[in-house]
């Protein structure tokens, strides 16, 4: 299975790994739902959000991550994309891909493993 990245929006701080890293997120949500995180095979980060359609899901999003991660709401950005099959590009500042590769592995387990860019 192929992944398409959708094109980063211009404006946004993401301009180096040295400063920050960057995953393709699919994200589902439902009311009953609980928030949680699981990778797919095709190296792709999904999140199921608690929550109903009209909630904003940027917004719960960045909330989701930034407990799972431990890192502020600031450092977390929906740079492209919609929660749809093609996913969102999501940009985080202030961590190296390595940091980032190891909260998230602390979180998911064994298992496939997000790529992070």
């Amino acid at each position: 299975m192929s992944v398409s990245i959708p094109t980063v929006q211009r404006g946004s701080r993401f301009h180096s790994p040295a400063k920050g890293a960057a995953l393709l997120v699919h994200v589902t949500v439902g009311p009953e739902s609980p928030t949680r995180l699981q990778a797919l095979s095709n190296g792709v980060l999904h999140v199921h959000l608690r929550g109903n359609a009209q909630n904003d899901i940027d917004v719960l999003l960045v909330d989701a991550l930034s407990r799972f991660l431990g890192l502020s709401p600031s450092q977390i950005e929906v740079v492209a994309g919609t929660p749809s099959r093609r996913g969102q590009v999501i940009v985080f500042y202030d961590i190296t891909p390595t940091e980032l590769e190891k909260r998230l592995a602390r979180k998911l387990g064994s298992g496939p493993r997000p790529i992070i860019w």
